[in-house]
């Protein structure tokens, strides 16, 4: 699990990227992200990116998506 201090310096990077607009998703892993997902933010404009708890949240012109960094102490 990530720590909070990693995750505040990912969420401190990510919001560099504010007031850009999300142009393309692209995974290693075909099925993470269903193609109604991909259409539906395709085009958002981020507005802020910011941490509850472990959770990153990028919030959007029309939704906020919800990530985790998924990393594992093994």
């Amino acid at each position: 699990m990530p720590e909070l201090p990693e995750v505040r310096t990912v969420v401190k990077f990510l919001n560099t990227l504010k007031g850009n607009h999300i142009r393309k998703i692209e995974s290693y892993l075909p099925k993470m992200f269903s193609s109604e997902l991909v259409d539906k933010v395709t085009n958002e404009k981020i507005n802020e990116v910011t941490a509850l708890g472990k959770y990153i949240i990028f919030h959007l012109d029309n939704y906020n998506l919800i990530s985790h960094l998924r990393m594992e102490g093994k």
